[in-house]
């Protein structure tokens, strides 16, 4: 079953309402500003404050409950730490990082600050030929940048987030626009999600060693379902053939900017891209969206009985 993620929009505990829904991911939009060294997270400049930081909401608890599960007193096992959901103690649990400001001078923060996280051998991580997985995985998106992000080659532990739209032989996406707030210059690299340092670069060049996920904005790419509330044929082969460039390369597909109301289009989306195999729902109504996992797999498990 996909899991979904929770934007942290206005959320006081952003990180414990996720897990409470059963969330194996959670996204975290985080700021830098000229002079301060502290990451702010929100969705824009409106929403940040103080208290709201990268450490504070994400990179300490998180700390916390992962040590919570590898106690002194037991031996950590043959396939590393223990992660933080009891049902299954190694899923993983995916940190997405949306870089809001400019990624080059964000990088060296994010990496900075996720080191209690790193020196506990809690983050997954590629070794220069595998991939060793540990009990959080990190994502960059929005402005993170490839190039800067990919130099290391021997340990390598944030991973990027590939441009779903790209996976298409026969449609590229226009660069989306980082929306960052003016507050910090925006280079001319800052080009968005899964395009940002990775000019000339082909879509063969992602893979798991260097990348996740691959994504891209329903409503971008896709489109609003008009056709009687259901997708056209074109908006479904196109679907299809990036769910299948993404898992041709060995990455999870993810569609953000999903229609939201009226609810019966955004739970028809939903289900769509679910059955065409995406692997991860973005929402911000987590109740409904656990409702709709859980009916789903109600239903996959009544029609696996009777078999």
């Amino acid at each position: 079953m996909a899991c979904f993620f929770l934007s942290d929009y206005w959320r006081e505990t952003p990180l414990f309402d996720a897990l409470r829904h059963g969330c194996t991911g959670v996204e975290a939009d985080v700021w830098l500003f000229e002079g301060d060294e502290k990451l702010y997270v929100g969705h824009d400049t409106a929403s940040l404050s103080p208290g709201r930081t990268f450490e504070i909401l994400y990179v300490n608890p998180i700390l916390e409950l992962v040590n919570l599960q590898n106690p002194s007193s037991i031996a950590i096992t043959e396939r590393g730490p223990r992660g933080i959901f009891e049902q299954d103690s190694f899923q993983t649990l995916v940190l997405l990082v949306d870089f809001k400001t400019s990624g080059s001078e964000l990088l060296a923060y994010v990496e900075a600050q996720l080191e209690p996280l790193r020196s506990n051998d809690y983050l997954t991580y590629f070794n220069g030929t595998s991939i060793i997985h540990r009990p959080v995985t990190i994502v960059g998106t929005g402005n993170a940048p490839f190039d800067m992000m990919t130099t290391n080659t021997s340990r390598r532990d944030i991973f990027f987030d590939a441009p779903l739209g790209d996976m298409h032989n026969s449609r590229t996406l226009t660069s989306e626009q980082s929306r960052a707030s003016p507050i910090m210059s925006r280079s001319s690299n800052n080009q968005g999600q899964g395009h940002t340092g990775t000019e000339g670069l082909d879509p063969s060049t992602y893979d798991p060693s260097n990348s996740f996920y691959a994504s891209t904005s329903f409503m971008r790419s896709i489109g609003y379902p008009w056709w009687f509330g259901t997708f056209s044929d074109h908006q479904l082969d196109l679907v299809r053939a990036q769910i299948r460039g993404a898992h041709e390369r060995g990455l999870q597909a993810r569609f953000w900017s999903t229609p939201s109301w009226p609810k019966g289009v955004r739970n028809y989306v939903w289900s769509v891209l679910l059955d065409e195999g995406a692997d991860i729902l973005n929402a911000d109504d987590l109740d409904e969206a656990r409702n709709v996992l859980f009916a789903r797999q109600r239903t996959e498990d009544v029609s696996h009985s009777r078999e």
